[in-house]
C-alpha cells in the first residue's frame, strides 16, 4: 500500500505507517534496556507519542 492511500485511511492523516511506529518504539524500549534505564521513568514522553494501536 502505497503512502497516500495509508494516509487518506487514517484519521489526521499520517503519514507512518503503524508498523513503522511500531519498529521505532521497539527500538527505542530495547535501547533503554540496554542502557539500564527503566522503561516506566519515559512514560509521560510515550503518552506524547501518537497512538496507532488499531
Amino acid at each position: 500500500m502505497d503512502r497516500a492511500c495509508d494516509a487518506a485511511h487514517r484519521s489526521g492523516g499520517q503519514e507512518q505507517p503503524d508498523w513503522l511506529a511500531q519498529i521505532a518504539r521497539g527500538v527505542a524500549a530495547a535501547a533503554l534496556d540496554d542502557a539500564g534505564l527503566d522503561l516506566a521513568a519515559f512514560a509521560d514522553t510515550s503518552a506524547r507519542l501518537p497512538d496507532t494501536a488499531g
